[in-house]
């Protein structure tokens, strides 16, 4: 199955809607060639996308270095909170069941969100 391309809808003037492609950089500044453009505006074409491309690339690595932090903060809780369970509870058998299974609930939930 092909993947759709990525649009959006926009309205210049009222009921006068029409959408917008995005396309791959690669194949635009192949369409500048194919168009003629003069070696400057190409040259500023390639420099705009590769400095885009590069953004893009950085936020990528600060997303991910982001839920990579998310998770060890996580783990960094669920072993603090274990270790005081096990030390000093005073929790009848019931209500630290109820209490660990409650905790593990929010630990799932904090690695599902980081991924």
């Amino acid at each position: 199955m092909a993947l759709a391309k990525p649009s959006i809808d926009v309205e210049l003037w009222d009921d006068l809607p029409i959408q917008v492609r995005f396309f791959p950089v690669e194949h635009c500044l192949d369409l500048a060639r194919l168009a003629d453009l003069p070696d400057d505006v190409l040259a500023e074409g390639k420099r705009v996308a590769e400095t885009l491309t590069a953004l893009d690339a950085k936020h990528e690595e600060e997303s991910e270095s982001s839920r990579a932090a998310i998770r060890r903060k996580a783990l960094l809780r669920l072993r603090t909170q274990l270790n005081q369970a096990l030390d000093h509870s005073a929790l009848p058998d019931q209500e630290l069941r109820d209490y660990l299974r409650r905790f593990q609930d929010d630990i799932a939930k904090a690695f599902l969100h980081a991924n």
